[in-house]
């Protein structure tokens, strides 16, 4: 966390940084980060959860010990970003959604390891998708989707799914996002960038400004 705002410094305006605790500590946990909150310029909180619950694998984010974090960051109204596994972390961020209201959940790379990896549920994204049209605080980042396919520039499935994602739920539920530097061992950051700018022709030049930067400039920048 003191690396994060010693960066933000560096860059002021640039650079937004997620404010980092251990979920599982529970109240505690929840203390520590309002703190953050109240004496920092770090916001929002991110969840991994392969590495959350690596030491009990039948961890819940809806479990009672994690109930503290989500009841802080709802109070401070703050952004949670979630890298989903397994097919219950779809179910678990709709009923987290549907009871912290004031929180944004946004689900990273698309869904992840929940709909991409193996030994899950075909239908997975098709459940996301719902899931996110159905909400009114659930939004979906586009970063690292090529890793999941062996594909090159210029990624057609990543292609689909993105296109499917804004056909499904809109572009205003959509950021784009790079992963960077893990990405760059795929692709350049242009080409990044130019998966939804260039390959992506069924979206609107509007709704692409919206995806490409204005949306995460509203929520992660309040502007």
């Amino acid at each position: 966390n003191d690396y994060f705002v010693e960066a933000i410094k560096k860059y002021p305006g640039r650079l937004k940084a997620v404010a980092l605790v251990d979920p599982l500590k529970g109240e505690s946990g929840a203390c520590e980060l309002a703190q953050i909150y109240e004496n920092s310029d770090l916001f929002g909180f991110k969840i991994e959860v392969n590495s959350t619950f690596q030491c009990n694998t039948n961890g819940r984010m809806t479990d009672k010990v994690m109930e503290p974090i989500w009841e802080c960051v709802n109070q401070y109204e703050q952004p949670v970003f979630i890298h989903e596994l397994r097919d219950c972390d779809l179910d678990d961020t709709l009923k987290l959604s549907n009871k912290y209201k004031k929180v944004k959940f946004i689900i990273c790379h698309m869904g992840a390891d929940s709909c991409f990896g193996n030994n899950i549920r075909k239908e997975n994204y098709d459940i996301l998708l719902d899931a996110v049209k159905r909400s009114e605080n659930i939004y979906l980042d586009t970063s690292s989707v090529p890793f999941y396919f062996n594909e090159e520039y210029p990624f057609p499935t990543s292609v689909r799914i993105i296109e499917k994602a804004y056909n499904t739920v809109g572009a205003e539920r959509i950021m784009w996002s790079s992963d960077y530097p893990g990405m760059c061992n795929f692709a350049t950051l242009q080409q990044l960038i130019n998966l939804v700018k260039n390959q992506c022709k069924h979206i609107s030049d509007e709704d692409k400004e919206l995806i490409m930067g204005k949306n995460a400039e509203k929520i992660l920048f309040n502007k």
